[in-house]
C-alpha cells in the first residue's frame, strides 16, 4: 500500500456539495409531483364511487318506474 491518502481533495468536495444540492433540489420536485399524483388519485377514487353509487341508483329509479309503469297499465286496462 503507498502513503497517499484516499481522503477528498477540496475541488472533489466542492463538486459533492454542488451534487448534493442538486439532489435535494430533484427530491424535492418529486415529492411535490408526487404530491400532486396522490391527490388526483385521491380525486379518481372518489369520483369512481361516486359513479358506482349513481348507477345503483338509476338502477334502483329504472326498475322502481317499470313498476310504475306496469301498475299503470294494469290499472287503465292497456289503454293509455
Amino acid at each position: 500500500m503507498s502513503g497517499v491518502s484516499d481522503a477528498p481533495v477540496p475541488e472533489t468536495m466542492d463538486a459533492l456539495r454542488k451534487q448534493n444540492s442538486a439532489y435535494r433540489t430533484l427530491c424535492r420536485s418529486l415529492e411535490a409531483q408526487m404530491a400532486v399524483l396522490t391527490e388526483k388519485g385521491r380525486q379518481y377514487h372518489e369520483a369512481v364511487t361516486s359513479l358506482d353509487s349513481e348507477r345503483a341508483a338509476n338502477a334502483i329509479l329504472t326498475q322502481e318506474l317499470e313498476i310504475a309503469l306496469s301498475e299503470i297499465d294494469r290499472l287503465s286496462g292497456g289503454v293509455v
